[in-house]
């Protein structure tokens, strides 16, 4: 009988990662702004990694994002904090029910599958029928993000 109040508390506990909130800005293919009962939380989405501002396909990616979920009420399901202070998180939109937005870039070409943490098969498996049928950032030779940002440290300091 000890076992029966925990497993009362449980699903309340399953929703203390879900926040419900407004998107008010698209920072990049991978970043937004939304408001929850006016604070402001800035999300990364996880498992997806999307094009640089100096990249290719960086306009068209944060216009993809912008198109599905700008000023809409999303559903977002946490993962804790990133370096940056961002909060980490899929994100999914009410149709019918729940889309995965983050899944939806990755099936658009517009981002990257990058497996943080627990490997995710399903955005595997998008990214390999994008890269197959040359969706988006898979129908031209767009440098992978990771790659990006090493050459960028390395000009950098070679210039110093």
């Amino acid at each position: 009988m000890k076992l029966l109040p925990i497993l009362l508390i449980c699903p309340i506990l399953s929703y203390a990662d879900v926040l419900i909130c407004k998107v008010v800005a698209i920072t990049d293919g991978d970043t937004i702004i939304c408001l929850e009962d006016k604070v402001q939380h800035k999300i990364r989405l996880y498992h997806i990694d999307a094009p640089e501002s100096k990249q290719d396909f960086a306009i068209a990616s944060r216009k993809a994002l912008s198109d599905l979920i700008f000023n809409k009420t999303v559903r977002i399901h946490t993962y804790g904090k990133d370096r940056y202070r961002r909060t980490l998180g899929t994100v999914y939109i009410q149709e019918k029910m729940l889309f995965d937005i983050n899944l939806e870039m990755i099936n658009k070409g517009m981002a990257w599958y990058r497996p943080f943490g627990k490997k995710n098969e399903q955005y595997l498996e998008a990214e390999e029928i994008a890269k197959a049928n040359k969706v988006g950032l898979w129908s031209q030779q767009v440098t992978a993000v990771t790659e990006f940002k090493r050459k960028l440290k390395y000009l950098f300091y070679s210039l110093k």
